[in-house]
């Protein structure tokens, strides 16, 4: 997988709890072995810097917990680190885009 270089990937350690709740979906989608499927993960988990939950100021997490308590609690962590990163946020979920968008927060793409 090559990224441009204009793009650094960052997230937080959430990433990895999301990604393994939903492995068995993700196998059956791909079609892919587990040992393939993982060593993809490795190669994609080694191209993304993670930053630790710890590192997120409070008044990000709060500001998080406006904009996507009522639409999926699981997004708070990487609305927290958007915004102490002042970075966009990467994502195909059109009902959490809109939601964000309702509350003000338009910094997404897809």
């Amino acid at each position: 997988m090559e990224l441009s270089k204009e793009f650094q990937l960052c997230c937080c350690h959430f990433l990895y709890v999301e990604i393994f709740s939903h492995k068995e979906k993700i196998l059956k989608a791909s079609k892919l072995e587990e040992p393939e499927l993982l060593e993809m993960m490795i190669g994609l988990f080694n191209k993304i810097t993670f930053i630790s939950e710890i590192h997120i100021e409070e008044v990000h997490w709060q500001s998080a917990h406006d904009y996507c308590y009522e639409k999926d609690p699981k997004d708070i962590p990487h609305i927290a680190l958007a915004l102490q990163l002042d970075c966009l946020i990467w994502s195909g979920d059109e009902k959490l885009k809109k939601h964000l968008v309702s509350k003000g927060f338009d910094k997404i793409f897809t």
